[in-house]
């Protein structure tokens, strides 16, 4: 026994005996050296003195059941270690119980955790950190060995590729039965290039999931590692899942497509305009409305919406405009257009915003042809209000001016002159000579009857 202790003394490593009760019965020169204690002051103390507070009742509690069974549930255990001084050190401890009869002990062989398992911690730390940002990214990583073939995944990419570790053998050949049949090739070829010359690559990989058979499309980076000799020894990469990504950008894609062909081929009038200045810069004509103005499709470029509107129509335009920028209303106004060789072409035209909040100066515009509308608008009041024939004022007109000058006459205090001339024998001109003869001299004595006025005078047929 005086050996055996001589041995425990002497020995590097902190040994520890306990009764059955908890006790410590025995420690070294190592165990002092490394808690701080004298074994005469341990002695007779309870082992768990030497962890901290918070850890006892899990420890005692490990300890009796350890004795009961006469084993423990593992043969080493981590504890953090409390120094005499108050601090608390990472420890590593082989607990074995040695059972003779009655008599119980528990010995335990205690190490500090030194820098080398600190850096084994730390890097199991790091790893559990990446594999929780790749499952927050959505991006998985993995390494091929170009030497013996093995290819390494990260947990989140087999969580891509649907399938566990065990039903994906690590190779490249079980990787490759993974990507769409359509882009296999093209994937393998890649693979082949990068081998050979280094060539890495960035690319959409369209891969079948194992578990759902459902397609998914991973942006795949891949890079040539190489060792101190240059040779290619390595190839790297990430994937990131960026399914729902590419969806979106098609559908907006899509729906881009299908507003280029209805703003190109619309039968009325459109563009585009930034109201970046006052004076509106087009960014986009339609060719309904380069046909209107007589102009080529692109010879708008450079071009401002004051230019392309006549100089007494655009303030009223711009008003327009302005209010639809600020508070996301539509807006609607006549004007007439400068286009080529003197065309002055009548246009409906109506605004809307297609900017957002924070830019919301992008305006589409809707012009409408009303020329001939107009015109014919026009002809139907000139019809109402003269005479078809000498086209004079009919009686209607003639009133309501005969009613207004004498409302300013009662106000200057003034007169208003009413001549009626009556054409004598008009009768006998038509029997003899035709109404067509008639006609001609109505008309001529109307325009002698014009031309005798002053500006401001009327002449009608009543």
């Amino acid at each position: 026994m005086e050996l055996y202790e001589r041995l425990v003394r002497s020995t590097s490593d902190a040994v520890i005996a306990a009764d059955s009760t908890g006790r410590i019965v025995l420690c070294n020169d190592a165990a002092e050296a490394m808690f701080g204690y004298p074994c005469g002051f341990l002695t007779g103390k309870r082992a768990s003195t030497l962890i901290p507070d918070a850890l006892t009742p899990v420890y005692e509690e490990n300890f009796a059941a350890a004795i009961q069974a006469g084993k423990t549930r593992e043969e080493h255990i981590s504890l953090v270690g409390k120094h005499a001084d108050g601090h608390e050190f990472p420890v590593e401890v082989a607990v074995s119980i040695d059972k003779d009869g009655d008599d119980v002990r528990a010995f335990g062989i205690v190490r500090k955790v030194d820098e080398r398992f600190e850096k084994l911690a730390l890097l199991g730390e790091n790893e559990r950190r990446l594999r929780n940002a790749e499952n927050l990214a959505s991006v998985g990583s993995f390494e091929w060995d170009v030497a013996t073939g093995t290819l390494t995944w990260s947990d989140e990419l087999y969580r891509m590729f649907g399938c566990d570790p065990v039903d994906c053998p690590s190779t490249f050949e079980a990787f490759l039965a993974r990507i769409h049949p359509e882009q296999r090739e093209s994937v393998a070829r890649k693979v082949r290039l990068a081998v050979e010359s280094g060539t890495g690559w960035t690319m959409d990989e369209h891969i079948v999931r194992l578990d759902t058979g459902e397609v998914r499309t991973l942006l795949s980076k891949v890079r040539a590692m190489r060792d101190a000799d240059g040779n290619i020894t390595r190839l790297c990469g990430t994937c990131q899942d960026v399914t729902e990504q590419r969806r979106a950008e098609y559908a907006l894609a899509a729906s881009e497509s299908r507003f280029r062909r209805s703003f190109d081929y619309a039968a009325v009038g459109m563009m585009m305009v930034e109201l970046t200045n006052g004076d509106g810069v087009i960014l986009r004509m339609n060719n309904a409305l380069a046909q209107l103005l007589g102009i080529a499709e692109t010879s708008y470029t450079g071009m401002t919406l004051a230019e392309l509107v006549v100089s007494d129509d655009w303030p009223l335009l711009h008003t327009i405009l302005d209010r639809v920028v600020h508070d996301g209303s539509s807006g609607q106004v006549e004007v007439r257009l400068c286009g080529a060789g003197g065309k002055r072409p009548m246009v409906y035209a109506s605004a809307a915003r297609i900017g957002d909040a924070e830019s919301p100066r992008s305006v589409l515009v809707h012009i409408q042809d009303i020329t001939e509308r107009k015109a014919a608008e026009e002809q139907l009041r000139h019809r109402a209000l003269h005479d078809p024939l000498t086209g004079l004022p009919n009686r209607t007109l003639l009133l309501d001016r005969l009613d207004l000058a004498l409302a300013r006459a009662e106000r200057a205090e003034a007169s208003v002159a009413v001549l009626f001339l009556d054409v004598d024998n008009f009768k006998l001109i038509n029997d003899t000579i035709g109404h067509a003869a008639g006609d001609h001299m109505l008309r001529a004595i109307a325009k002698r009857i014009v031309d005798a006025g002053r500006i401001g005078d009327t002449a009608a047929r009543v």
